[in-house]
Parts: C-alpha cells; structure tokens; sequence
C-alpha cells in the first residue's frame, strides 16, 4: 500500500517526483531515519524529521544494518528493471 506523505519531495539525484512512499514488505509508513529509494533513478535517500528527503552521510551508507543493504539493493533491482521496461530513465 502506498502512503502519501506530506512533503512535496523530489528525488536529490534525478528531481523526480516523489509524493507517495511504498513499503517493500509491508504496509510500513515513512518515519524519520528509513530509507528511500527512487522510483526513477534508484538512488538512495533517508526520510527527515518532517519526512523531507536528504542524501544519506557517508557515514550511514557505511553503516547500514545488512538486512538494509539488502533491501536497498533489492529495491535498486526492482527499480531499474522497472524502469528499463516502462522507459523512466
């Protein structure tokens, strides 16, 4: 299930559109400090406070927990061969 957040955010990388945030596995809303992928260019984001999106530190793309990484990777996959077949990049 997608939720609408209320921040008019745009992707940092590419400045896609990005009004709505879907869980991978669940029907998870956003909250401060998850992690966000892309739909457009797959790169990777962290909700803030007020949900605004802003680039991960060096520091936490070091240290994502494994089981993150792995979603995020997975999320990535999805993302670009969505993409090369419904032509958003």
């Amino acid at each position: 299930m997608s939720h609408k957040t209320n921040q008019r955010n745009r992707c940092l990388e590419c400045g896609h559109s990005l009004e709505l945030a879907t869980g991978l596995n669940t029907e998870h809303k956003p909250n401060p400090g998850d992690v966000s992928i892309c739909i457009s260019c797959s790169a990777v984001a962290i909700f803030d406070g007020d949900l605004s999106l802003r680039k991960p530190t060096d520091e936490e793309a070091a240290n994502f927990p494994a089981e993150i990484s792995q979603e995020i990777h997975r999320a990535q996959t999805v993302t670009r061969a969505w993409s090369r077949t419904f032509g958003r990049n």
